[in-house]
């Protein structure tokens, strides 16, 4: 059963919910289709996620611009608890795509 945990924040009660498999695959589909775009301040808001990530993993459609700084650090504690297989997928793929990054610059 699928884990659902509440979190009041300044853009209001945010339901953060465990992910799928199925819903990691669809953001994943998501991003690739959305490589000409780039929101910088939600790409790089956060260590853990984007805002398009975030998205995946809350109920509904808050307005993630209300957020606070103390918001988005109470956020990343409790979507590591929620998601870890998530976001040890996603350090793994940075991973890879630095060790492919330094092979293709010569490194060793």
């Amino acid at each position: 059963m699928r884990k659902v945990e509440s979190l009041n924040t300044n853009a209001g009660e945010l339901l953060l919910k465990e992910m799928t498999v199925q819903e990691i695959q669809a953001m994943i589909k998501n991003a690739d289709s959305h490589e000409g775009e780039f929101d910088l301040v939600g790409s790089l808001i956060s260590d853990k996620f984007t805002l398009s990530e975030l998205a995946y993993m809350v109920e509904g459609s808050p307005d993630f611009g209300a957020l606070t700084q103390t918001d988005l650090d109470a956020l990343e504690e409790q979507l590591t608890k929620l998601n870890p297989r998530f976001f040890a997928l996603k350090d793994r793929v940075r991973n890879m795509v630095a060790v492919d990054r330094e092979t293709s610059l010569g490194g060793n």
